[in-house]
């Protein structure tokens, strides 16, 4: 049975109602216990992506609140954020995603990542022409370091 949905306006109330419903509704606190499979091959999402040698390049910068991905401690938590996300109500998303994003330690991602596994993907809604695909990725970082990414791969895209 699915979870309750979540309330869609950003306030103090409604990110401790996301945290309840967030534990209640799954056995580790803050991640969801399903994984998503990828709708394509790495390669493919590689050429849509336009990355065909893997390697993304991040600046870090914010565009008002928006991010192009987050680096998280690993890609079983980025693939957990993204399963949560895809089981929220719709309207609930970008909150939750919000509060996952702080809950889990991932923070906005700078620098150079070569992509090795391709994760699960969800859609945010913000408007007309305003998608945004989540994914999350299994990544080496340039230091050398295994990590998680959640990368929006959405034509809209802002081009980092």
């Amino acid at each position: 049975m699915p979870c309750a949905s979540a309330p869609t306006r950003p306030s103090a109330l409604a990110g401790l109602v996301l945290i309840a419903l967030l534990l209640t509704c799954t056995a580790t606190p803050g991640l969801a216990q399903i994984a998503l499979e990828p709708t394509q091959t790495l390669e493919e999402w590689q050429i849509e992506v336009g990355v065909p040698d893997g390697i993304l390049q991040l600046s870090g910068q914010q565009h008002g609140f928006y991010y192009r991905a987050y680096h998280c401690p690993s890609f079983d938590i980025a693939q957990s954020i993204v399963a949560m996300l895809a089981e929220a109500d719709a309207g609930a998303r970008p909150i939750a995603m919000d509060v996952a994003m702080e809950e889990q330690n991932c923070r906005p991602a700078k620098g150079e990542y070569q992509v090795l596994i391709l994760g699960g993907e969800v859609e945010i809604t913000r408007g007309f022409e305003a998608q945004e695909y989540w994914t999350a990725l299994d990544v080496r970082a340039g230091n050398g370091n295994a990590a998680g990414l959640i990368f929006d791969s959405s034509p809209y895209a802002i081009r980092d």
